[in-house]
């Protein structure tokens, strides 16, 4: 016997009822719980914490927003008695695509002033725009001034190598994503990089979906870029200058070139790939890599596996040489300021 709509819609209807309930308990916790309430007194330094403010500032909102969002959906299903057409429609529009990702970089770079103030919050947005304005002098370390290096210690950040025998310092990162930033900032556009990444994102992962699920591509595509454009950390982050809206977007690029059909582009693979070692970490692009590599030795593509081998190894190698130049166990170590 066909269930009706209603009951076929009744778990769900009954998730975001339930979803709706539980934010607003959250946005009421982190309001009043008194465990938090140190935190809203900036003025009490031992009980006053930067994660507890944030959480007791803004955490709530996104809670009654979220709360909102669920309610209303929840009383949208209650109502749904027929199928409606619309749903399919919108997932079946061939320029979705191309008007999401378009939104995505308008709401981003909007984002980047309206939220961040343009301003880099972290120490990894600093070390990135420091590593910029090395690079904008053409160097990839900077000298500092002999004056100044008996005060070293004071003048440096976290994750900031200074090599005390010759004089000069560096960021502890790898360049990759601050020469991306370099390209973008020759231009004046340096606050457009994260958002443009996004936007290419949004298009490599409906190219990546329509091409893994053949049967139904375009359904596919924007389902997956719509679970994507509609993700706030992948939002928020697009705003900032940290380097994983970065590592998202070469993912995708690198799993775009691997499944693909053409010999040629498959090949330039783990070219790529040897390059993304030094986007920033050059741990985080191996993590994602690794099991697709090793499924080629699982299969016993033994060409495949051994070019992927080779390319690898000669950007581990070429990448550790500038990690070891850049960090510390070739320079001296931290010195207090007597």
């Amino acid at each position: 016997m066909t269930r009706s709509l209603s009951e076929r819609l009744r778990p769900f209807t009954v998730f975001c009822g339930f979803s709706a309930l539980l934010s607003i308990v959250g946005a009421c916790l982190a309001q009043d719980a008194t465990i938090f309430k140190g935190a809203c007194d900036p003025t009490v330094p031992m009980a006053s914490n930067f994660y507890f403010y944030t959480l007791v500032r803004f955490e709530p909102w996104a809670l009654y927003a979220s709360a909102a969002f669920f309610f209303g959906l929840y009383l949208v299903l209650l109502r749904q008695k027929v199928p409606s057409s619309r749903p399919s429609e919108f997932l079946n529009f061939k320029n979705l695509p191309i008007l999401i990702a378009l939104g995505v970089l308008v709401a981003t770079g909007v984002g980047r002033f309206a939220v961040y103030q343009n301003f880099d919050l972290c120490i990894d947005e600093y070390l990135n725009d420091f590593e910029v304005r090395i690079l904008d002098q053409h160097h990839l370390v900077a000298t500092l001034p002999e004056e100044w290096r008996d005060y070293q210690s004071a003048l440096k950040v976290p994750y900031e190598n200074y090599n005390a025998n010759q004089g000069y310092w560096a960021s502890g990162f790898l360049p990759g994503f601050a020469s991306l930033d370099y390209l973008f900032s020759e231009f004046g556009l340096s606050w457009a990089l994260s958002p443009t990444l996004a936007a290419l994102a949004i298009l490599l992962l409906d190219s990546l979906a329509r091409r893994i699920f053949p049967d139904k591509p375009m359904l596919a595509g924007n389902l997956a870029i719509l679970l994507l454009a509609l993700s706030p950390q992948f939002l928020a982050m697009a705003m900032t200058k940290f380097a994983w809206t970065a590592h998202l977007c070469g993912t995708l690029l690198w799993l775009w070139l691997f499944i693909h059909p053409n010999r040629f582009l498959f090949l330039l693979t783990p070219i790529l790939g040897a390059l993304l070692i030094g986007l920033h970490q050059p741990h985080v692009h191996p993590l994602v890599a690794a099991p697709f590599v090793l499924r080629l030795l699982y299969t016993r593509q033994w060409r495949d596996f051994s070019w992927f081998t080779f390319w690898y190894l000669i950007g581990a190698w070429g990448w550790y040489q500038v990690y070891a130049f850049f960090t510390a166990h070739r320079f001296c170590q931290w010195q207090r300021l007597e």
